[in-house]
C-alpha cells in the first residue's frame, strides 16, 4: 500500500483506518477510508459549478502516460457503480503501472460548463494544497479527452477511481470487499498514509 501512496495513484494519500478482531478467530481485519471523486464533485457544486458523472471505466497507461479510456459504462444505463463491476471482474492492473509505467487504472468521467473551467482549475489548485488531487486530464471546451467526445457547450475532467489504492489488494487476491461512496466522514479525522505529499508522481496527459 505504500507504493500506491507514493506512485500518486489515489486521489488522496488522506486515508480512515481501523482494525476489529474477526469473531472466532485470531485474526484481524482491517477498514480503510478512501477519499472517493465524488468529494470533488461536492466541491464543484457547493461553488456553484455542476458537475456532471457520465462514465467509469478503465484506462489504458502507457510508459506511466494515460493513453485512453479502453472500457466505459454510462451512469445512466446501469443500477450499480460501474467502477464496481470493472473491479469485479478483476480487469484493472495498478500494480503493473506502479511498476512498469503500463497497466490499466480505473477512472470516472465527467462534463461541467466550459464557462466554468477557469473556476473549475483554481478550485482544484486549492484542493491539491490540502492533499486532494486525482486528476488524470482536463480538456478545454468541446475538447476530446481521453478519447471520449464532448459537446462543444462542456469541458470533460477524468478523475481516477478513490478506490484505486484498495485494487492493488484485490490484485494480490487478498480477501477484500470495496464499497464505492458508502459513508460520509470528516476529512479532518483522516491521516496521512505516510509523508507522501512530496514525493507524488503526476499522471496528467
Amino acid at each position: 500500500m505504500r507504493s500506491v501512496f507514493s506512485s500518486g495513484l489515489h486521489i488522496s494519500p488522506y486515508i480512515g483506518l481501523k482494525t476489529r478482531n474477526i469473531e472466532n478467530s485470531d485474526s484481524k481485519e482491517y477498514l480503510i477510508r478512501t477519499i472517493c471523486g465524488t468529494t470533488i464533485d461536492g466541491i464543484f457544486l457547493k461553488k456553484g459549478i455542476p458537475s456532471l458523472p457520465i462514465y467509469g471505466g478503465l484506462i489504458k497507461v502507457k510508459n506511466y502516460v494515460p493513453q485512453r479510456f479502453t472500457e466505459l459504462i454510462s451512469y445512466k444505463k446501469t443500477s450499480i457503480t460501474p467502477i464496481n463491476a470493472f473491479i469485479a471482474d478483476g480487469m484493472t492492473s495498478v500494480l503493473d503501472v506502479i511498476e512498469t509505467g503500463n497497466g490499466v487504472i480505473p477512472a470516472n468521467f465527467r462534463v461541467i460548463p466550459k464557462d466554468s473551467l477557469e473556476k473549475t482549475k483554481a478550485i482544484l489548485g486549492d484542493l491539491n494544497k490540502i492533499g486532494i488531487d486525482g486528476v488524470i486530464s482536463i480538456g478545454e471546451g468541446g475538447e476530446k479527452v481521453l478519447g471520449i467526445n464532448v459537446n462543444e457547450s462542456m469541458a470533460g475532467i477524468a478523475i481516477i477511481a478513490g478506490i484505486t489504492p484498495l485494487c492493488t489488494l484485490k490484485e494480490l487476491d487478498y480477501p477484500i470487499e470495496m464499497k464505492i461512496s458508502d459513508e460520509m466522514a470528516s476529512f479532518e479525522n483522516l491521516k496521512p498514509a505516510h509523508n507522501v505529499l512530496r514525493k507524488r508522481k503526476k499522471f496528467y496527459q
